[in-house]
């Protein structure tokens, strides 16, 4: 996708179409209202809060894309006159903030999977959300091999590991009820962690205080009610994470008797060290044991995550494992630093259990990641070259009756590899490229004609570019689901 696309890249002058992610700052450098570089790609979340942290944006710029779902882009090349690059661009949510999506790029370059920031709860009480979102990125994948995978690698590193979402909130709850005297600062980012702010929110049946920005963020999501700039209608109060040091807790709790609670990955950064850190004392925080950065020769060249850029803090800290109520097994998820500040693993990003499991999924033949690094510490290709470039899962995910539209792609023959018998024998009927019309309409009696029309018109385009990379087409595969509207396709090549 060189010099078609630009994810998350507001300065690059060949691209023919540009890509965000989701509106956290360090996603958004170079982006600004007098922005005219070529049509931007969002989600239709991050496009409402968009033109409100931008003012004045040219909505002509702007297209929102719709989640789940791919959309055909004929962008116009730069050079070569009148000639069009076709561009087939899938959003999958990436449950990382409101808004948040990864893409799936598809054209002659191959198949591209940029996940921005996400996390990929395996362990989820959300079971159900983490499945569709499951079926919808291997139905945008297709079941071809992806080319190169762009990993969000902020806490790819095994010393990293997070509980679920809904548990570390619940130890947040925790931490707030055994200091029902005291006021409570959450230190957060202008968007993500509502989820948890709501239920703090619903636990204590109370308003949370916030900024006014954040505020106008929370309406502009169309959050409940439970909101408020009136500091004298709570105790609780959602504050920008910069804020929170431990000379800001002095002072508030020269007012009154006062807890901070960061809710971050970043504390896994940290193992115990019998020397004192070269940089202790760093924002006020130090004590008298030292906790180091285990990963201290990691120097990140590019935009450091918003989880990451706390470890700065936190390298230089002293953390004491405490035992509040909701710890997993033998292992804590909350510590606590000097000037009760409490920092519970509620991360917007997935841990390293986690990513491992996301590139046993797709097995690309590249992994990249997000954030560059002079060593291996957080090098996905380091950690997970093993997955890459071998057989993978989606084979077995089609094979199973995902009801999504697949493509399937192997070097070996239909005939040699088994494939088309295997699938056959699971209830999948062949339909050889030849009988296919032109138009991508398939004529069929037993099956519902809406959804044949839908599944092989992509699956035309599929071959199409396969052609093009000179590539054997042998067919569609399809097979009906219970309810008679949706099929399964997969182009084998």
């Amino acid at each position: 996708g060189e010099g078609v696309f630009a994810v998350d890249e507001w300065n690059n002058c060949g691209a023919l179409a540009f890509f965000l992610t989701h509106l956290h700052s360090d996603h958004t450098r170079g982006l600004s209202a007098q922005w005219r570089r070529g049509p931007l790609f969002c989600s239709p979340i991050t496009a409402s809060l968009l033109l409100a942290k931008f003012p004045g944006f040219d909505q002509s710029c702007l297209h929102p894309l719709p989640i789940g779902s791919p959309s055909l882009l004929p962008l116009k090349a730069k050079r070569g006159g009148h000639s069009r690059v076709l561009l087939e661009v899938t959003p999958i949510d990436a449950d990382h903030c409101p808004g948040s999506v990864m893409y799936v790029f598809r054209g002659e370059f191959g198949c591209v999977l940029h996940t921005g920031d996400f996390r990929w709860e395996v362990e989820t009480s959300r079971w159900e959300e983490l499945q569709r979102r499951k079926c919808q990125l291997l139905a945008a994948i297709g079941g071809a091999r992806v080319d190169r995978l762009y990993l969000d690698n902020t806490f790819c590193n095994v010393r990293f590991s997070f509980p679920p979402r809904h548990v570390a909130a619940k130890q947040v709850v925790n931490i707030i009820a055994s200091h029902s005297e005291y006021d409570v600062v959450i230190g957060v980012d202008n968007l993500g962690k509502e989820e948890l702010l709501l239920h703090i929110a619903r636990s204590f049946k109370t308003k949370v205080w916030v900024w006014p920005e954040r505020l106008q963020t929370v309406r502009l999501l169309g959050l409940p009610d439970v909101f408020t700039t009136d500091t004298t209608m709570t105790r609780i109060r959602a504050v920008p994470r910069y804020s929170i040091s431990k000379d800001t807790l002095c002072m508030l709790n020269k007012l009154h008797p006062t807890i901070a609670v960061l809710p971050t990955g970043c504390h896994c950064l940290c193992k115990p060290s019998t020397s004192r850190s070269q940089f202790e004392g760093l924002m006020g925080l130090g004590c008298s044991m030292c906790y180091t950065n285990t990963c201290a020769s990691l120097k990140i060249e590019s935009q450091i995550k918003n989880d990451a850029v706390m470890s700065g803090m936190i390298r230089n800290s002293v953390l004491e494992e405490t035992g509040i109520d909701g710890c997993l097994g033998s292992d804590c998820f909350v510590r606590v630093l000097a000037g009760n500040i409490y920092m519970v693993s509620y991360s917007l990003h997935s841990c390293y259990s986690e990513l491992q499991a996301f590139v046993e999924l797709i097995r690309p033949n590249a992994i990249v990641g997000n954030l560059l690094s002079c060593a291996n510490d957080i090098n996905p290709a380091h950690h997970f070259d093993h997955l890459c470039g071998k057989g993978g899962t989606l084979f077995n995910e089609v094979a199973s009756g995902l009801r999504e539209s697949c493509v399937l792609t192997r070097a070996k023959s239909l005939e040699n590899s088994g494939i088309l018998k295997s699938l056959e024998s699971s209830g999948f009927a062949f339909i050889p490229v030849e009988k296919i019309p032109e138009v991508g309409v398939h004529h069929s009696k037993e099956l519902n004609m809406k959804s044949i029309k839908r599944v092989i018109v992509r699956s035309v385009h599929a071959f199409k570019m396969h052609r093009r990379k000179r590539k054997r087409c042998h067919g569609v595969l399809i097979s009906s689901c219970s309810s008679g509207e949706e099929m399964t396709t997969a182009t084998c090549s």
